[in-house]
């Protein structure tokens, strides 16, 4: 399960990644962390747009939303049984643009040399994940699979990278 991950791709390319009719407004990031404000793809009117929101999921349920701290992943093999998730899995789907992730390891920092160039779904899997019905979800599973193990890397990085507070490319340099 990952902690942080990147959007380094430009605007542009996620524009036409994501069919947005709307120009984006952002830079790249290199160290997004949980609670931070992330970019969503949501389907609204028949078009795919970006909303703000903030890295961590609250419950329905959830007397404090302190709860969205810690639930910042959901395991895609589990996410429509589980009871945090399963609400958001079958009313509230989203696409969470990102281009690698980080994992943290005793050995190494694992993650993906660019998620859009390797793993990426095809588009027409966006809309099926974002205008499927509520009552037809179930139909997603097959769209749920972790991200394929023999298409990621190990590496060593900076401690910077351990800091939410650094951003910037150098919180990526790999490290001899």
């Amino acid at each position: 399960m990952c902690a942080r991950y990147t959007l380094k791709s430009s605007a542009t390319v996620l524009q036409e990644l994501f069919d947005l009719d709307d120009p984006l407004d952002m830079t790249p990031r290199y160290n997004i962390a949980p609670t931070q404000a992330v970019p969503g793809v949501v389907a609204e009117g028949g078009k795919h747009v970006v909303k703000w929101f903030q890295w961590g999921l609250v419950p329905g349920w959830a007397k404090d939303t302190s709860i969205g701290q810690k639930l910042i992943n959901a395991r895609c093999e589990t996410v429509h049984e589980k009871p945090s998730f399963r609400g958001a899995f079958k009313y509230r789907r989203c696409l969470i643009p990102a281009d690698g992730f980080i994992e943290w390891s005793t050995e190494f920092v694992r993650g993906p040399e660019s998620l859009f160039d390797e793993g990426a779904q095809p588009k027409k899997t966006y809309d099926i994940w974002l205008q499927t019905p509520p009552e037809e979800a179930q139909r997603l599973k097959p769209l749920c699979r972790p991200y394929p193990e023999e298409l990621m890397r190990d590496t060593w990085l900076s401690t910077k990278i351990n800091s939410s507070k650094v951003e910037g490319k150098d919180v990526l340099v790999a490290l001899a």
